[in-house]
């Protein structure tokens, strides 16, 4: 696996083979995420769902506890699986074949797994940009980069400081620009010297 995950390194290189497009969907086909690598018109991204549809759907009824389904579409491969109550879909071309897709996408639902603890879509929803940077860090420009779980989550741990730092530091940066000297006691205590040297009437 190490050794085909280089050859495509190294295939890629030459800027020739890259992955299609990553969809995540409920059991009933609706779209939860979707990431496409290649640049695609909005009517183009809906042809080929219809056709990913067409191709998969009598399938989905077996797809449950991550067992894999293959197919193809013109010149794609296409990898889908299920697991809780999602459904997911990796579309690759040229190098990224089946076996190179079915390894990647063992890779996704491990990730996956590890975010969304009761595998379901209400998870999906409040950790959606977590498994968006998990994704990125997999997967970028339709490259593949990362597939070891542990890099992957602990790279994403550390944008999240380095963002929760830098916002710390922001924060700081402004209660700075509004901060005041002194206290109510010196307040206090000027209004009573000021009392005390008040004009006789």
């Amino acid at each position: 696996y190490q050794r085909r995950v280089r050859d495509v390194f190294e295939f890629n290189f030459g800027g020739i083979s890259m992955l299609h497009s990553l969809l995540i969907t409920n059991r009933a086909g609706d779209f939860l995420l979707s990431r496409y690598f290649q640049i695609l018109k909005d009517e183009a991204k809906t042809e080929w769902e219809q056709k990913l549809y067409n191709a998969t759907k009598d399938e989905w009824s077996m797809t449950n506890n991550e067992e894999q389904i293959v197919a193809q579409i013109e010149d794609k491969f296409i990898v889908y699986a299920g697991f809780g109550e999602f459904l997911l879909f990796l579309v690759g071309f040229e190098e990224y074949d089946e076996l190179l897709l079915s390894e990647i996408l063992e890779s996704v639902i491990e990730v996956m797994k590890s975010i969304c603890l009761k595998n379901s879509i209400p998870e999906i929803i409040d950790f959606y940009d977590i498994i968006c940077l998990s994704l990125d860090e997999m997967i970028h420009n339709g490259i593949l980069e990362h597939t070891d779980k542990e890099v992957i989550n602990l790279n994403v741990v550390k944008f999240n400081f380095e963002k929760a730092a830098k916002k710390a530091q922001e924060k700081k940066a402004e209660q700075k620009k509004f901060k005041r000297s002194g206290s109510f006691k010196d307040i206090k205590s000027s209004t009573r010297k000021s009392s005390s040297h008040r004009p006789n009437k």
